[in-house]
């Protein structure tokens, strides 16, 4: 009974020595859910209690593409910042950090339409579009799409009013999805 004590007590300092060891060597391993705002994605990964949530962003910029200052993370609806250490936050394993795409918000879906007559659209393309370009820069995109020089193109939402070129489309008042800018040939 003497040895079993003994063994009992090598194994404890053991289990204590590696406890130690890992919190100097950076915290235990814990297994995390990262999920898309959207909820989309989700997936699981896992991390040292002690990383910071830069590390966290480079996974998801890694896993999904998501350039880093374009994520904005949250836990328990409260947003995370770079050099919060997990564990400070509360973060264990089986907890869910929401990310979201910012840059995918300024992104505008609008349809461009060709005027052949003041009354029908001809050929139109559906685009996908930064929302602080601007006028001249959304004709850039159009010019090739209707083989038209940018020089010839006008826009304009109502066929009527044009557009300046240096009018940036988020004051356009353009809605996501449902706008329809005209494209004219002025040549």
């Amino acid at each position: 009974m003497i040895q079993k004590k003994r063994s009992l007590k090598k194994t404890e300092l053991r289990k204590n020595s590696l406890k130690k060891y890992r919190l100097l060597k950076g915290g235990s391993k814990i297994k995390i859910i990262i999920r898309t705002i959207d909820n989309i994605v989700e997936y699981e990964a896992e991390f040292n209690n002690s990383d910071n949530v830069l590390t966290i962003k480079n996974n998801i910029h890694a896993e999904l593409g998501i350039d880093i200052e374009d994520q904005r993370i949250t836990y328990l609806d409260i947003e995370l910042n770079n050099n919060q250490i997990l564990s400070d936050c509360g973060i264990v394993s089986g907890s869910t950090l929401v990310v979201e795409d910012t840059y995918a918000h300024n992104i505008l879906t609008i349809k461009l339409a060709f005027i052949v007559d003041s009354e029908q659209p001809g050929n139109f393309f559906i685009v996908r579009v930064h929302r602080d370009i601007t006028v001249l820069e959304l004709k850039q995109i159009a010019a090739p799409m209707f083989q038209i020089n940018v020089s010839d193109i006008q826009l304009s939402l109502d066929k009527l009013s044009r557009f300046d070129d240096d009018q940036i489309l988020s004051d356009l008042g353009l809605v996501n999805n449902e706008s329809v800018i005209y494209v004219d040939d002025t040549s």
